[in-house]
């Protein structure tokens, strides 16, 4: 396995000391494979995989290094992908917080330019009526006018 040559482990196993013989020698090959696995795992990480899955492999690396594998350095790989999970967790909460605001303050604005966009053609339709008043009182004169014209004769 190539990552044993890039992390040379010499594990004691003296946990397994304690189990049935039969079962130390699938035992410390469990262990192995389990090394080989956290490491591809690790290495697979992104910052959108769960808390879950971040202390999972925080737990397995310190069960590893009960057994002898020196784990330091991926423990402190961990540590910092860790931190940077917190950190953009928080960043990310706290960017939803903004959205949200920011929506709300858009939801805000268009009520406040309906509102006024309702006053404002309320005011025009008065307007309207106003001018359609004046009209018909121009055509009703114009026409006062006529039939005064006609009562003389003129027509």
């Amino acid at each position: 396995m190539p990552v044993f040559k890039v992390i040379p482990q010499q594990p004691h196993f003296n946990p397994l000391q304690l189990e049935n013989p039969g079962l130390r020698e699938g035992r410390a090959f469990g262990l192995m494979v389990s090394f080989v696995t956290i490491v591809k795992k690790l290495n697979n990480s992104t910052i959108d995989d769960s808390e879950a899955s971040f202390q999972e492999m925080k737990s397995t690396l310190s069960e590893l290094e009960a057994n002898g594998f020196s784990v330091q350095t991926l423990q402190s790989f961990l540590a910092k992908m860790i931190v940077m999970k917190q950190k953009y967790t928080e960043d990310l909460q706290q960017s939803c917080t903004v959205e949200e605001e920011m929506q709300a303050k858009k939801r805000q604005r268009i009520a406040k330019v309906i509102t006024n966009d309702e006053q404002e053609i309320s005011r025009l339709e008065g307007v309207h009526s106003s001018i359609k008043e004046a009209l018909d009182y121009y055509k009703q004169q114009f026409h006062s006018v006529s039939e005064d014209m006609q009562q003389m004769g003129l027509i």
